[in-house]
């Protein structure tokens, strides 16, 4: 008997059901981080499981508009799992399959993919274009850094600087957002989307800043997501610190970070993104593992192209391998 594979959408609480029986939602996946995502940017979430004998091996939360699929804002993974029992040869039969059967619902499809999901190649099969990102992931038991910020927090430990965990408040807020008004490539009214986002995740659990401050004055501020539930926490934002001091402050920030999430019982901190060569190079002192976090965009328009070309092409060699002969 061949082995029943399908897809479904199911309501939000009997997609929730169906993930909790093989493992935790992630802090993406939670209800108030949906609701939140899906107000802003007035997309409508659907929930998918691909199921393999009645099991489910592919989890999938979209945010959609019409026939495409959205990727909203930059600074959040795709909230999209596959189960790691399978072989590598099983792994890609799984997904390719999930991933064609995804097609024929949706024309657009974009996906920022966690880094847990590194083998891309069922995506390339399925005619996804690949755009390359990266992020450095600490590990919170392993706590050595390069020399220069050994050095650095060494240096700076004789400043009374007061690091403390608190909520989120408009100084800090509008401090981190000043950094996409000076890069000038985000139009304003992408970063009040941002603003209006990141308060309504301010009143959930999953949102906490940790700030740097000296003689009373605020210097630095981390906002971060945080998933309990996987012991890992996710550096959203870092403002800018106008002064000649700035790379040794948030090394010396970095640092408490660090020690702070490792006392609260996390494994790591993801520094969301290696992709700009100054900012790739200062967290790389801190000898955190590099991974892929690619982004991938389908085309139903841009496939159908590709392949009309790449038809014609082939006729157009055998014309000409004809002609020579």
């Amino acid at each position: 008997m061949p082995n029943i594979v399908n897809i479904k959408y199911l309501p939000r609480e009997e997609w929730e059901r169906e993930v909790e029986k093989i493992r935790p939602l992630m802090f993406n996946e939670r209800e108030e981080i949906v609701t939140a995502i899906a107000t802003t940017y007035n997309l409508k979430p659907k929930y998918i499981v691909y199921l393999e004998n009645k099991k489910v091996v592919v989890s999938f939360l979209a945010f959609t508009i019409g026939n495409s699929i959205k990727l909203p804002i930059h600074f959040f993974y795709s909230a999209i799992w596959v189960s790691p029992k399978f072989s590598d040869t099983k792994y890609c039969e799984i997904f390719l399959s999930f991933l064609r059967e995804l097609k024929k619902d949706f024309k657009n499809i974009n996906l920022k993919l966690p880094h847990q999901i590194s083998d891309i190649r069922p995506f390339i099969w399925a005619d996804f274009k690949v755009e390359n990102r990266f992020t450095y992931v600490k590990d919170l038991l392993a706590l050595n850094y390069s020399k220069d910020v050994t050095k650095n927090i060494s240096k700076l430990s004789e400043l009374d600087f007061v690091f403390k965990e608190e909520k989120l408040g408009s100084k800090i807020l509008d401090l981190n957002l000043d950094i996409f008004y000076e890069l000038k490539n985000y139009p304003s009214f992408k970063i009040d989307q941002i603003k209006k986002l990141i308060n309504k995740i301010s009143a959930t659990p999953y949102l906490t800043c940790v700030s740097c401050y000296l003689e009373n004055e605020l210097l630095a501020s981390h906002i971060l997501f945080v998933d309990e539930e996987y012991n890992i926490a996710y550096t959203l934002l870092r403002n800018k610190i106008r002064s000649k001091s700035a790379t040794s402050v948030h090394t010396i920030l970095y640092h408490h970070l660090f020690l702070f999430f490792k006392e609260k019982g996390y494994l790591y901190i993801d520094l969301l993104g290696a992709d700009m060569e100054k900012i790739s190079l200062f967290k790389s002192r801190f000898k955190a593992d590099l991974y892929a976090v690619d982004i991938l965009r389908y085309s139903k328009y841009r496939s159908m192209i590709s392949h009309v070309r790449s038809y014609f092409k082939t006729i157009l060699l055998n014309v000409l391998v004809r002609l020579k002969v």
